[in-house]
């Protein structure tokens, strides 16, 4: 898709974690594109350059840049939601001072303390974006854009939230959720409405099978999710940014007739959203994990843990504790982004097996 659009003369700007506003990239006539972590081990050049001890998915994404896969790329936004993703974009810096063949690389530093300073602080940030944008495409925002951009985005949050819906009565599975949100973060919104409508639409009869929730690490690889099910299970929900969360990105705009006020509202509204692991607290993020539960109404979570993701481990306690005794959670450590079979098996037989009980440990 992101080729075909840099073919067409398109610009195709990339985007690195889940806290960029693509309405900005989108009313400059660009498309944006989501990175995601590829199906192999990452090569050993990645691995050195950003260091041995950080996740696998950034290993993943370096690897694939500097083997040209996104050398469609105008340009790279890097949303600073985690350590990870910001190494990431200190390297790529520093490979472009160095003369490697990478993209330009612009990093959004969202803060999520909800405070009207914080607010306005994020909406500097938003408008830094679009004069960055501008630059990369030679189309500068304009209120009239940016509304329609949003507008559409917005018709965009307001099927996935049926989708969320339609899945949480189990007439979705939880590989075709995680399919259509990674849809939306690569393909253009009209392409997804379709997609989503198609979905609903041809949605089977509400699932008897158990249903299971995710947190912990992200999952970006569909083959995890298909796997999981295969094993007779259904992936209800989950809490990482590549999934139910997508759904409250884009709310319906108020058509304004300045930029600035446009940008604060982009700001105030990515304010609001559900607090993800690294930029939350604790306890703030325990409440949300556990609403989600609630509202897929599964009866088992699994705690992914990757190597070198500490937040897992820290929100899981927590989590335990407001789901109380009703919810039965299991951790299961995992290497890397790409699940063995050996992990799948593992965690399959976690959710399926009888005696599962919840504890803080």
């Amino acid at each position: 898709m992101s080729t075909l659009a840099a073919e067409s003369g398109r610009p195709v700007i990339g985007v690195i974690g889940g806290d960029v506003p693509v309405e900005i990239i989108e009313a400059c006539g660009a498309h944006a594109f989501r990175l995601s972590a590829a199906a192999r081990t990452p090569g050993a050049d990645a691995v050195e350059l950003l260091g041995a001890a950080v996740d696998s998915v950034f290993h993943s994404l370096l690897d694939r840049i500097l083997t040209g896969e996104f050398g469609f790329l105008r340009g790279l936004v890097v949303s600073r939601d985690c350590q990870g993703s910001l190494r990431l974009f200190y390297v790529l810096r520093m490979l472009a001072e160095q003369g490697r063949a990478v993209p330009e690389v612009h990093l959004v530093d969202l803060l999520h303390l909800p405070r009207e300073s914080t607010r306005d602080y994020n909406a500097v940030q938003v408008a830094k974006l679009a004069d960055v944008i501008a630059e990369w495409t030679g189309t500068a925002v304009t209120p009239g854009a940016l509304y329609e951009a949003r507008a559409l985005r917005g018709r965009l949050g307001s099927a996935l939230r049926e989708l969320r819906a339609r899945r949480a009565l189990g007439a979705v599975p939880g590989a075709t959720a995680l399919c259509l949100y990674a849809r939306a973060q690569t393909h253009t919104p009209v392409d997804c409405l379709a997609r989503i409508g198609a979905a609903l639409e041809t949605a089977p009869e509400a699932s008897e099978e158990p249903r299971v929730f995710l947190t912990g690490s992200t999952v970006d690889q569909g083959s995890v999710y298909a796997g999981l099910e295969s094993a007779g299970v259904l992936i209800a929900g989950e809490d990482h940014n590549w999934g139910d969360p997508v759904a409250d990105l884009w709310e319906t705009p108020t058509e304004v007739s300045d930029l600035r006020t446009a940008f604060t509202d982009i700001a105030g509204h990515r304010l609001r959203l559900g607090p993800m692991a690294q930029t939350s607290g604790l306890s703030d993020r325990a409440r949300f994990s556990a609403s989600c539960v609630r509202r897929c109404g599964a009866q088992r979570v699994l705690s992914v843990g990757r190597r070198n993701d500490s937040a897992p481990g820290w929100d899981r306690p927590g989590l335990i504790r407001e789901l109380g005794p009703d919810v039965q959670v299991v951790t299961l450590s995992v290497a890397g982004h790409l699940w063995s079979a050996g992990e799948l098996a593992t965690a399959a037989q976690l959710l399926t097996r009888q005696d599962c009980e919840a504890t803080a440990r």
